[in-house]
């Protein structure tokens, strides 16, 4: 019969029929989006916000209005990460970038002359992240004061190595007979100690027993 009735058959659609789960998932702090008790990784740029994902039995698309923004394969196992390595090195990078903006925001506010550092060392073709490392840990060794002074004499002198830099650091300090900085690398937990607590008001103590005495009465 299939023989008889074939020419009269009429062709299957070019494209097939779109038969997919389709899910609202909420990106959080992480960017990753959960489907199916596993997890899969979107740009870093779109977390905190509601995406739908688009899933079959082979793959999995995620949309962030009408922009597609990660196509992972589906994984059928459970608790699972699957990673786009485009996703985690854009995120490392912009990880590099914060922590080199902190950086020279740090160095701009304690030493105002490590602008005119910077621009020499961009100009230079030098690397401006390895340099504020550098001076960073110039900075935490020596203090700002003396830090300033050196970059006013290496910007003189047209010197743009932190090597030069460090030289004109620990000169400066055998003239005033003092012995060189120690760097102290102290853990998490040491540095976690060593912070700052500051006391809350004991008013709120007064406040609780005087109302505990109105109650009473």
């Amino acid at each position: 019969m299939f023989l008889d009735e074939r020419d009269r058959l009429l062709p299957l659609p070019a494209d097939p029929f779109p038969a997919e789960d389709r899910v609202v998932a909420h990106a959080g702090k992480t960017p990753y989006v959960r489907f199916d008790l596993n997890d899969y990784s979107i740009p870093h740029d779109r977390v905190r916000r509601s995406l739908t994902v688009h899933a079959t039995d082979r793959s999995l698309r995620i949309v962030d209005g009408h922009d597609l923004i990660a196509s992972h394969a589906r994984c059928w196992g459970k608790g699972k990460q699957i990673e786009n390595a485009s996703h985690i090195e854009a995120l490392a990078e912009a990880k590099t970038q914060a922590r080199e903006a902190r950086g020279m925001d740090r160095l701009h506010h304690a030493c105002p002359s490590c602008k005119a550092f910077f621009r020499m060392v961009a100009e230079r073709g030098g690397n401006l992240g390895a340099t504020t490392v550098g001076l960073t840990r110039l900075l935490d060794s020596f203090g700002a004061d003396a830090v300033e002074a050196a970059l006013v004499k290496a910007i003189e002198n047209q010197t743009s190595h932190l090597g030069a830099l460090r030289h004109l650091l620990d000169h400066d300090r055998q003239l005033r007979s003092q012995p060189p900085p120690v760097e102290l690398h102290l853990s998490e937990q040491a540095l976690a100690l060593s912070r700052p607590v500051r006391p809350h008001a004991l008013s709120t103590y007064d406040q609780l027993r005087h109302g505990g005495d109105s109650h009473e009465e």
